[in-house]
């Protein structure tokens, strides 16, 4: 599986939201580096693009990517 192509450029890991880099580097490994199409912020971004994504969604808050893009509709 291919890098996500907003690796370098992710919101979530320039600003340290989750707070542990430990957590960071299981994240980035799942979702980054593993399959990027889990990853609720690549799905948003995919939908409204990555400067659109909320600050605070979580790669694994995929629960809430229905919400997020309904309320950007």
């Amino acid at each position: 599986m291919a890098n996500c192509k907003w690796i370098d450029d992710c919101d979530f890991f320039q600003n340290r939201v989750s707070g542990s880099l430990l957590l960071d580097e299981v994240y980035k490994q799942r979702y980054c580096q593993g399959d990027p199409s889990t990853c609720a912020r690549y799905q948003v971004g995919e939908k409204l693009g990555p400067k659109d994504v909320p600050a605070d969604l979580f790669p694994a808050d995929v629960h809430l990517v229905q919400k997020v893009l309904h309320a950007a509709a």
